[in-house]
Protein backbone atom coordinates (compact mmCIF):
# COMPACT_ATOMS: atom_id res chain seq x y z
CA UNK A 1 0.00 0.00 0.00
CA UNK A 2 0.93 3.70 -0.03
CA UNK A 3 3.25 4.87 2.86
CA UNK A 4 1.40 7.24 5.27
CA UNK A 5 1.79 10.87 5.07
CA UNK A 6 2.48 13.19 7.63
CA UNK A 7 3.12 16.69 7.59
CA UNK A 8 1.18 20.00 8.84
CA UNK A 9 2.21 22.45 5.93
CA UNK A 10 3.96 19.61 3.17
CA UNK A 11 3.33 15.76 2.91
CA UNK A 12 6.22 14.56 4.72
CA UNK A 13 6.81 10.53 4.98
CA UNK A 14 7.21 10.09 8.18
CA UNK A 15 10.65 7.87 8.21
CA UNK A 16 10.22 5.84 11.57
CA UNK A 17 6.69 4.52 10.75
CA UNK A 18 7.40 1.15 10.71
CA UNK A 19 5.44 0.76 6.91
CA UNK A 20 7.89 3.07 5.53
CA UNK A 21 10.83 1.72 6.80
CA UNK A 22 9.89 -1.79 5.17
CA UNK A 23 9.33 0.52 2.08
CA UNK A 24 12.16 1.88 2.23
CA UNK A 25 14.14 -1.41 2.85
CA UNK A 26 12.85 -3.03 -0.42
CA UNK A 27 13.46 0.80 -2.29
CA UNK A 28 16.97 0.12 -1.14
CA UNK A 29 17.15 -3.69 -2.29
CA UNK A 30 15.70 -2.64 -6.13
CA UNK A 31 17.67 0.60 -6.11
CA UNK A 32 20.81 -1.89 -5.39
CA UNK A 33 19.29 -4.30 -8.09
CA UNK A 34 20.02 -7.27 -6.00
CA UNK A 35 16.30 -8.12 -6.14
CA UNK A 36 13.01 -7.03 -6.75
CA UNK A 37 11.24 -8.81 -4.48
CA UNK A 38 11.23 -10.11 -0.88
CA UNK A 39 9.01 -13.13 0.70
CA UNK A 40 9.07 -14.13 3.98
CA UNK A 41 7.24 -16.74 6.07
CA UNK A 42 6.98 -15.93 9.94
CA UNK A 43 6.56 -19.19 12.19
CA UNK A 44 4.63 -18.50 14.96
CA UNK A 45 5.37 -20.08 18.04
CA UNK A 46 3.40 -20.38 21.38
CA UNK A 47 2.20 -21.94 24.68
CA UNK A 48 -1.78 -22.33 25.60
CA UNK A 49 -2.04 -21.92 29.22
CA UNK A 50 -4.71 -22.86 31.30
CA UNK A 51 -3.79 -21.10 33.90
CA UNK A 52 -1.73 -17.95 34.57
CA UNK A 53 -1.25 -16.17 37.87
CA UNK A 54 1.23 -13.43 39.58
CA UNK A 55 1.45 -11.59 42.35
CA UNK A 56 3.85 -8.77 43.34
CA UNK A 57 3.86 -7.36 46.63
CA UNK A 58 6.09 -5.57 49.16
CA UNK A 59 6.69 -9.56 50.46
CA UNK A 60 6.10 -11.53 47.69
CA UNK A 61 6.77 -11.83 44.03
CA UNK A 62 5.46 -15.06 42.05
CA UNK A 63 4.71 -16.05 38.90
CA UNK A 64 2.62 -19.64 38.19
CA UNK A 65 1.42 -21.12 34.97
CA UNK A 66 -0.39 -24.31 34.28
CA UNK A 67 -0.96 -26.29 31.12
CA UNK A 68 -3.55 -29.78 31.98
CA UNK A 69 -1.60 -32.15 29.46
CA UNK A 70 2.01 -31.25 31.09
CA UNK A 71 4.11 -33.74 32.57
CA UNK A 72 4.14 -31.69 35.86
CA UNK A 73 0.40 -32.84 36.29
CA UNK A 74 1.19 -36.87 36.12
CA UNK A 75 -0.49 -36.75 39.36
CA UNK A 76 -3.33 -34.71 39.61
CA UNK A 77 -4.47 -35.42 35.85
CA UNK A 78 -8.52 -36.07 36.34
CA UNK A 79 -8.09 -38.10 32.05
CA UNK A 80 -4.26 -39.54 32.13
CA UNK A 81 -3.91 -37.81 29.27
CA UNK A 82 -0.16 -36.36 30.11
CA UNK A 83 2.67 -35.63 27.62
CA UNK A 84 6.25 -36.15 28.84
CA UNK A 85 8.70 -33.44 28.87
CA UNK A 86 10.20 -32.08 25.53
CA UNK A 87 7.44 -34.68 24.08
CA UNK A 88 5.27 -32.62 22.51
CA UNK A 89 6.13 -32.48 18.90
CA UNK A 90 3.08 -32.94 16.76
CA UNK A 91 1.64 -35.46 19.32
CA UNK A 92 -1.69 -36.77 18.15
CA UNK A 93 -5.26 -36.66 19.63
CA UNK A 94 -5.96 -37.74 22.49
CA UNK A 95 -2.88 -36.02 24.01
CA UNK A 96 -3.21 -33.39 21.65
CA UNK A 97 -6.22 -31.59 23.52
CA UNK A 98 -6.28 -27.72 21.89
CA UNK A 99 -6.21 -28.91 18.17
CA UNK A 100 -10.22 -27.24 18.55
CA UNK A 101 -9.04 -24.04 19.75
CA UNK A 102 -6.19 -24.21 17.39
CA UNK A 103 -8.39 -25.14 14.31
CA UNK A 104 -10.44 -22.23 15.07
CA UNK A 105 -7.55 -20.12 15.30
CA UNK A 106 -6.83 -21.34 11.63
CA UNK A 107 -9.92 -20.81 10.14
CA UNK A 108 -10.61 -17.10 11.15
CA UNK A 109 -6.91 -16.36 10.08
CA UNK A 110 -7.76 -17.63 6.78
CA UNK A 111 -11.49 -15.96 6.80
CA UNK A 112 -9.09 -12.63 7.44
CA UNK A 113 -7.29 -13.40 3.98
CA UNK A 114 -4.15 -14.82 5.24
CA UNK A 115 -3.34 -18.22 3.87
CA UNK A 116 -1.78 -20.89 6.15
CA UNK A 117 0.47 -24.38 5.49
CA UNK A 118 -0.48 -25.83 8.88
CA UNK A 119 -0.76 -26.16 13.01
CA UNK A 120 0.98 -28.65 14.92
CA UNK A 121 2.25 -29.22 18.66
CA UNK A 122 5.82 -27.66 19.45
CA UNK A 123 8.23 -29.72 21.17
CA UNK A 124 7.23 -27.94 24.89
CA UNK A 125 5.02 -30.15 26.99
CA UNK A 126 4.02 -27.43 28.90
CA UNK A 127 1.30 -26.52 25.51
CA UNK A 128 3.93 -25.33 23.22
CA UNK A 129 2.14 -24.90 19.20
CA UNK A 130 2.45 -23.67 16.13
CA UNK A 131 0.56 -21.90 13.25
CA UNK A 132 2.64 -21.24 9.73
CA UNK A 133 1.22 -19.29 6.99
CA UNK A 134 2.29 -19.19 4.03
CA UNK A 135 5.12 -17.18 1.84
CA UNK A 136 4.04 -13.70 1.55
CA UNK A 137 5.18 -10.26 0.09
CA UNK A 138 7.27 -8.68 2.82
CA UNK A 139 4.70 -5.61 3.93
CA UNK A 140 1.67 -7.88 3.56
CA UNK A 141 3.27 -10.09 6.29
CA UNK A 142 4.36 -7.63 8.70
CA UNK A 143 0.62 -7.03 8.43
CA UNK A 144 -0.79 -9.96 9.05
CA UNK A 145 1.86 -10.99 11.81
CA UNK A 146 0.01 -8.74 13.68
CA UNK A 147 -3.60 -9.98 12.74
CA UNK A 148 -1.99 -13.67 13.68
CA UNK A 149 -1.23 -12.64 16.92
CA UNK A 150 -4.29 -10.94 17.17
CA UNK A 151 -6.55 -13.46 16.94
CA UNK A 152 -4.43 -16.65 18.81
CA UNK A 153 -4.88 -14.87 22.11
CA UNK A 154 -8.62 -13.92 21.70
CA UNK A 155 -9.32 -17.32 20.40
CA UNK A 156 -7.11 -18.32 23.21
CA UNK A 157 -9.54 -16.04 25.58
CA UNK A 158 -12.75 -17.98 23.72
CA UNK A 159 -11.57 -21.64 25.23
CA UNK A 160 -10.29 -20.44 28.16
CA UNK A 161 -7.18 -20.69 27.87
CA UNK A 162 -4.14 -17.60 27.73
CA UNK A 163 -1.53 -17.68 24.96
CA UNK A 164 1.89 -15.97 25.13
CA UNK A 165 4.42 -15.60 22.61
CA UNK A 166 6.86 -14.93 25.94
CA UNK A 167 10.69 -16.81 24.39
CA UNK A 168 11.00 -18.77 27.45
CA UNK A 169 8.06 -19.09 29.37
CA UNK A 170 9.14 -22.49 31.03
CA UNK A 171 12.17 -23.10 32.49
CA UNK A 172 14.05 -26.80 30.82
CA UNK A 173 10.94 -26.77 27.82
CA UNK A 174 11.49 -25.45 24.17
CA UNK A 175 10.93 -21.65 23.68
CA UNK A 176 9.20 -20.00 21.32
CA UNK A 177 11.13 -18.10 18.15
CA UNK A 178 9.86 -16.68 15.57
CA UNK A 179 11.86 -18.23 12.64
CA UNK A 180 11.63 -16.14 9.31
CA UNK A 181 12.24 -17.85 6.02
CA UNK A 182 13.62 -15.49 3.65
CA UNK A 183 13.63 -15.43 -0.38
CA UNK A 184 15.12 -12.86 -2.55
CA UNK A 185 13.53 -13.14 -6.62
CA UNK A 186 14.56 -11.19 -9.43
CA UNK A 187 12.53 -11.56 -12.77
CA UNK A 188 10.50 -14.65 -10.75
CA UNK A 189 13.98 -16.33 -10.03
CA UNK A 190 15.36 -17.00 -6.43
CA UNK A 191 18.07 -15.01 -5.83
CA UNK A 192 19.96 -17.58 -2.91
CA UNK A 193 19.53 -20.58 -5.08
CA UNK A 194 22.98 -21.99 -6.92
CA UNK A 195 23.23 -26.04 -7.38
CA UNK A 196 27.17 -25.57 -7.21
CA UNK A 197 27.34 -23.70 -4.26
CA UNK A 198 27.84 -24.41 -0.45
CA UNK A 199 24.76 -26.05 0.80
CA UNK A 200 23.07 -25.25 -2.67
CA UNK A 201 23.25 -21.53 -2.12
CA UNK A 202 24.33 -18.43 -3.98
CA UNK A 203 27.35 -15.87 -3.50
CA UNK A 204 24.37 -13.48 -2.54
CA UNK A 205 22.64 -15.99 0.00
CA UNK A 206 26.03 -16.01 1.55
CA UNK A 207 26.49 -12.55 2.06
CA UNK A 208 23.27 -12.36 3.07
CA UNK A 209 24.33 -14.13 5.83
CA UNK A 210 27.45 -12.80 6.37
CA UNK A 211 25.88 -9.42 6.94
CA UNK A 212 23.11 -10.73 9.40
CA UNK A 213 26.48 -12.30 11.38
CA UNK A 214 28.18 -9.33 11.24
CA UNK A 215 25.45 -7.16 12.68
CA UNK A 216 24.15 -9.88 15.08
CA UNK A 217 24.88 -7.47 18.17
CA UNK A 218 23.09 -5.02 16.68
CA UNK A 219 20.47 -6.80 15.66
CA UNK A 220 19.90 -8.94 19.07
CA UNK A 221 18.50 -5.37 20.63
CA UNK A 222 15.85 -5.50 18.09
CA UNK A 223 15.59 -9.38 18.16
CA UNK A 224 15.75 -10.21 21.53
CA UNK A 225 15.58 -7.31 23.42
CA UNK A 226 14.02 -8.63 27.29
CA UNK A 227 15.77 -10.53 29.74
CA UNK A 228 13.56 -13.45 28.92
CA UNK A 229 14.42 -13.47 25.53
CA UNK A 230 18.36 -13.90 26.22
CA UNK A 231 16.96 -17.00 28.77
CA UNK A 232 16.04 -18.83 25.59
CA UNK A 233 19.39 -18.65 23.55
CA UNK A 234 20.95 -21.53 25.79
CA UNK A 235 22.24 -24.89 24.30
CA UNK A 236 19.76 -28.08 23.91
CA UNK A 237 16.53 -26.22 23.01
CA UNK A 238 17.17 -25.98 19.20
CA UNK A 239 17.62 -22.43 19.68
CA UNK A 240 20.62 -20.17 18.18
CA UNK A 241 24.03 -19.99 20.21
CA UNK A 242 26.99 -19.75 17.71
CA UNK A 243 27.65 -16.56 15.73
CA UNK A 244 27.68 -18.84 12.49
CA UNK A 245 26.18 -20.76 10.00
CA UNK A 246 25.86 -24.61 8.36
CA UNK A 247 24.15 -26.80 6.57
CA UNK A 248 21.59 -28.33 8.99
CA UNK A 249 22.81 -26.87 12.37
CA UNK A 250 20.16 -25.95 14.80
CA UNK A 251 22.33 -24.13 16.85
CA UNK A 252 23.71 -21.41 14.39
CA UNK A 253 22.53 -18.10 14.98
Amino acid sequence: GNAMIIGKNENIPLAQYPRNIVLAANKYMKDLGVADTMLILPEFEFYLFDQVGWNVSPDNISAGVDAEQSYWNSDVAGNGVIVPKQKNYHIAKPFDVSYEARSEMCMLIDEAGIALNYHHPEVGAGGQFEIEPELGQMSKMADATMMIKYIIHNTARKYGMSATFMPKPVMGEAGNGMHVHMLLLKDGQPVFSDDNGYSNLSKEAHWFMGGLLKHIHSLCALTNPSTNSFKRLVPGFEAPVTVGYATSNRSAV
